[in-house]
């Protein structure tokens, strides 16, 4: 299924949510397993970092989890290959007629040094200090990815008021680009209970960056933009998180047309590939921080503003945002256990469903459940069908069940295939979740059963291996 998930490559800020025991851990952005639609091919990431914020913080925006993950250093991986732009006065003198040099060069040092206005030499500070942490940063990126910059990303720091703005310009990009799908998941989100009845995602979206959004890359200007009013360890490690992203967009592609009319599970699979990806090497750049640039970093993380609580959200939405993280890391860890050229094979080859990058080994043992089922008999017209995915079930479950149990009861998943239609103004979906063993059938049983107790929902077992879940609303 199309999931609409953001994908911005964005670092979100972790925090538990309050007032609940289903609350999603960290901002880990896992979305259901289905292909979602994404908020957009051109922003790429929501990153979750992994330090635990204050009561009722948002995640971290994307990609990074800020998270700490670490992997072993690639002592081979090429060094950086960005070179500093010549300094203007000498590249003119050196454009002069030959007899010209030297007294042009004589007349040049004589100028007396222009006096700067007032705050312009405290932004030329904060601008020359971005760029010398650019340059650094992007160096470590290079040499721990093994890859080589193209060229060298924009990279803009904004406050919380401008960025929040950058933000809801990249959501309305994204509603508008993607207009009806932004409208088909609005209704089909709502009739399983993952956003509210009245809510849209666009609304959902803008708020969900105000909670704790921290930084993006948006593949339509290859550029990246971070939250943050001024430079610190916290800053450092959401950059890398998204250079990661420029880094692996300029070498392998992150907006893929290819992908667009797919059925199955490749959006949200190949967001976990990219977000777990950028947080192995975030985390790999965490772990040179002395304890007193980790405190540092915790601090400025909590620190961030945001006037929208977490548990204004739905653990269902916050699970299918934060998922992606969590399991795109594990998975890329796998991959880079065997070598840098597995994860780089992945972008040729990502995996198709949910349930390779939750385990791995099935991804490399090229094991799937995708595609063994038909899709389950519609009440209506329907307007979208596809793949909701072992992490999409998981997800729904978070809604009854503490995440970990939830995606323990996912691990049965054989398979599963949904389709949504309209009545009037209720919008239904139904899905057909396979189940592995006659174990995992009775477990999904007991699960649905109580999910269905939320809303207008029935469950229903064609065979002895296949439960129909319906919910309405």
């Amino acid at each position: 299924m199309r999931l609409v998930v953001a994908i911005l490559a964005v670092i979100l800020l972790s925090a538990a949510c309050t007032g609940s025991d289903n609350a999603s851990p960290e901002l880990a952005v896992s979305a259901p397993a289905s292909d979602e639609t994404q908020l957009d091919d051109q922003a790429r990431e929501l990153e979750s970092p992994d330090q635990e914020g204050t009561e009722g913080d948002g995640a971290a925006a994307g990609g990074s989890d800020a998270s700490s993950e670490q992997g072993d250093v690639d002592e081979n991986a090429p060094a950086a290959v960005v070179e500093d732009a010549p300094d203007e006065a000498t590249s003119s003198v050196s454009d002069l007629d030959d007899n010209l040099a030297d007294e042009a060069q004589a007349n040049l040092e004589e100028l007396p040094a222009a006096a700067p206005a007032s705050g312009d030499s405290e932004v030329a500070a904060a601008g020359s200090e971005l760029d010398q942490l650019v340059t650094e940063l992007m160096d470590f990126v290079e040499r721990e990815r093994g890859l080589a910059f193209v060229e060298r990303p924009d990279v803009q720091v904004l406050d919380t008021f401008d960025f929040n703005d950058a933000w809801q310009e990249l959501v309305l990009r994204a509603a508008t680009t993607e207009a009806t799908e932004f409208a088909n998941f609005t209704d089909i989100y709502q009739a399983v209970g993952i956003i509210d009845d009245g809510r849209n995602l666009d609304e959902i979206w803008t708020r969900f960056g105000d909670a704790g959004v921290l930084g993006y890359y948006d593949t339509e200007t290859e550029g990246i933009v971070l939250r943050s009013g001024e430079l610190n360890a916290f800053t450092e490690t959401v950059l890398v998180h998204e250079l990661v992203h420029a880094l692996e967009d300029q070498v392998f592609g992150l907006d893929r047309a290819e992908f667009e009319n797919r059925d199955d599970e490749i959006d949200w699979t190949f967001s976990a590939l990219i977000e777990g990806s950028a947080r192995v090497i975030e985390g790999r750049y965490r772990a040179t921080f002395s304890q007193a640039e980790l405190s540092e970093e915790s601090a400025a993380r909590n620190a961030v503003p945001r006037s929208v609580s977490l548990n204004e959200f739905t653990p269902s939405f916050l699970e299918l945002q934060f998922g992606r993280y969590d399991y795109g890391e594990t998975f890329a860890e796998a991959l880079w256990e065997l070598g840098q050229s597995e994860l780089d094979d992945a972008y040729a080859q990502p995996p198709a469903t949910s349930e390779e990058v939750v385990n791995p080994q099935a991804f490399l043992a090229g094991v799937s459940d995708e595609g063994a089922l038909a899709f389950p008999p519609a009440d209506g017209d329907v307007f979208e069908q596809g793949t909701w995915g072992q992490a999409g079930i998981a997800a729904l479950l978070t809604d009854v069940y503490p995440r970990d149990e939830a995606l323990e009861i996912s691990q049965g998943w054989g398979g599963d295939r949904f389709v949504a239609w309209r009545d009037g103004e209720i919008t239904c979906v139904r899905i057909h979740v396979g189940a592995d063993s006659p174990e995992a059938l009775d477990r999904y049983a007991t699960a649905f059963e109580e999910w269905a107790q939320l809303g207008d929902r029935q469950i229903f077992f064609p065979s002895a291996d296949l439960v129909r879940i319906t919910s309405c609303a």
